[in-house]
Formats: structure tokens, sequence, C-alpha cells
């Protein structure tokens, strides 16, 4: 999941390279990430409610923004796989207080 996401968001906003680093274009793309991360919540591909993207001031220092960098934390948690269903099975003697009654009547 985190690698398809990955690659969804490479593809989506690689046209966004090359634009003015204004708040407009910070703020566009929280706005549609997060709005892409709550539509994978709906759908069950992610379990919540914590999934969403943020911008944070410490992890874009002035000398990376200065070089273009533009840092974006993604918290997002897939749902784990079963990898095993157990079943815990007992044998109820209480079951058996009946039976003599369904003999009389039966």
């Amino acid at each position: 999941m985190f690698n398809w996401f990955g690659n969804e968001l490479i593809l989506t906003y690689w046209q966004k390279l090359s634009l003015p680093l204004r708040g407009v274009l910070v703020d566009n793309i929280v706005t549609s990430v997060n709005t892409r991360l709550a539509g994978l919540e709906s759908a069950g591909y992610l379990v919540g409610p914590v999934n969403r993207v943020e911008w944070d001031a410490k992890r874009n220092v002035l000398t990376d923004l200065i070089d273009g960098v533009v840092r974006f934390h993604v918290r997002m948690t897939p749902p784990p796989p079963a990898e095993t269903i157990e079943f815990w099975m007992e044998y109820e003697p209480k079951n058996l207080e009946s039976l003599g009654e369904m003999l009389v009547t039966g």
C-alpha cells in the first residue's frame, strides 16, 4: 500500500514541480492528499481516523526551501492481512443436562 500510494503521489504531483513555492501550493497539496486519504479510508483500504498529510515547518528548513525542496509527512494505516485465524473450541458439558428432557419428551 505504501509503494502504491507513493507512486500515486508522484504521478499526481509531478505536474506541480517548477510551480512557485507559495502557501497556496502547499495548501492545495495538503487538502487534496487529505481528501484522497479520506476516500481510501471510507473505501476500507485504510484504517482510520489518523490518516493524513501534514506540512511541518520543522521538516522544511529554510535552506531546503531555498533549494526548492518541500517535504510533506504522510501518516496512513493500511489494514494488516489476516495471517492466522484461530478458533478456540471447547466441549460444553452443560448441554448434556437437557439430554434427559429431550429423551422423555421426544
